[in-house]
């Protein structure tokens, strides 16, 4: 099937087009490192942390082996896929998430909604017997409609980041 003709200036990109964005898959830290007083990042690991916009502390971790950054845009790719919300500081990132990182080329704001446009499809995209999950691949390419980073700010309606 081919794709929709888009408005001049538009291109078809793949999410994990370097200028697009980076996605980085989260890893459990040990065990160990986990705490419910407030020491190290805030960790985490599913949609239950998920707030409406950014994801609400539970656990902190001493010892994160992931990290995402303020103003990434954090994915859950396992049991449900493709729910999203954004970083509001530097966290540590389970197995059950991924960070993607806007490229110099693509606002945040953008970004996110289209993410939250295209979660039934995202979600669909999930593969397994005991709980959906999907890969880095599976995200890196994603067909994204991509307009002039100006389009981006305006339809985002924030600045970059």
């Amino acid at each position: 099937m081919s794709q929709p003709t888009l408005p001049g200036g538009w291109r078809w990109a793949k999410l994990g087009d370097p200028r697009v964005a980076s996605v980085i898959m989260g890893q459990s830290p040990p065990g160990s490192s986990y705490n419910k007083h407030g020491e190290g990042l805030p960790f985490y690991q599913g949609k239950a942390d998920f707030g409406e916009f950014y994801p609400v502390p539970r656990i902190w971790c001493t010892d994160p082996k992931r990290i995402g950054e303020a103003g990434d845009i954090l994915i859950s790719v396992r049991a449900p896929v493709g729910p999203t919300n954004v970083a509001k500081e530097e966290c540590c990132i389970g197995r059950g998430f991924s960070a993607i990182k806007a490229g110099p080329a693509t606002n945040n704001f953008f970004l996110l909604y289209w993410m939250r446009l295209v979660e039934p499809s995202i979600a669909g995209r999930g593969q397994g017997s005991t709980f959906h999950a999907i890969g880095r691949e599976d995200l890196a390419n994603l067909d994204i409609p991509f307009p002039p980073l100006s389009v981006q700010e305006r339809l985002g309606g924030c600045a970059r980041g």
